[in-house]
């Protein structure tokens, strides 16, 4: 939601709406996959972290934004964010997990 203005070189739109045009294909994909194969259910992971006010994530990598060290990324700040889970991250998706098992 804060890459509005981040565009990486050679990209024509900002990141943010580059990201969710990748997303919303790849939620297409998955939707007519789960819907093709009786033995699948998907889950949303987006809709469980909503409930919080910040996200599960790890967060910001410890990457240098600029300088002239070797850690000089050259990348926007924003985009130095670990989307993977932490711990509180990964119990709610094993929550979820457990939630929509099927036998």
């Amino acid at each position: 939601k804060n890459l509005t203005e981040v565009k990486l070189p050679g990209m024509e739109e900002p990141f943010n709406v580059f990201g969710q045009k990748k997303l919303d294909q790849l939620n297409g994909i998955l939707s007519e996959w789960e819907q093709s194969h009786s033995d699948l259910h998907a889950v949303d992971l987006a809709a469980e972290y909503a409930k919080y006010e910040k996200p599960p994530v790890i967060g910001k990598t410890g990457l240098k934004i600029s300088g002239t060290d070797e850690n000089d990324t050259g990348i926007p700040e924003a985009l130095l964010i670990d989307p993977h889970p932490n711990a509180e991250g990964q119990r709610i998706i094993s929550d979820l997990l457990l939630r929509n098992m099927r036998p």
